[in-house]
């Protein structure tokens, strides 16, 4: 069951100075997720709040809201 989540005051100052590095994001929610016991794979974030997985949740999991693509895929035969 996906649960949700608040960045302690630390975590978001952290979170607000990261900067547009390739990996910078990636390695922070990796550490937010390792603190909690969280699968970092399957954190869904939107600022201070974010929502994920225990650990062992298993592989399948799905967003919990629909995505909207504003391109059709296409699919190579």
């Amino acid at each position: 069951m996906r649960k949700s989540f608040i960045l302690t005051e630390i975590e978001y100052s952290a979170f607000k100075r990261l900067r547009p590095i390739q990996g910078e994001a990636i390695s922070f929610w990796h550490r937010v997720a390792r603190r909690r016991e969280l699968d970092p794979g399957s954190i869904i974030s939107n600022g201070e709040t974010f929502t994920a997985l225990p650990m062992d949740h298993g592989k399948q999991w799905c967003f919990p809201i629909v995505l909207k693509c504003k391109k059709k895929p296409s699919y190579a035969e």
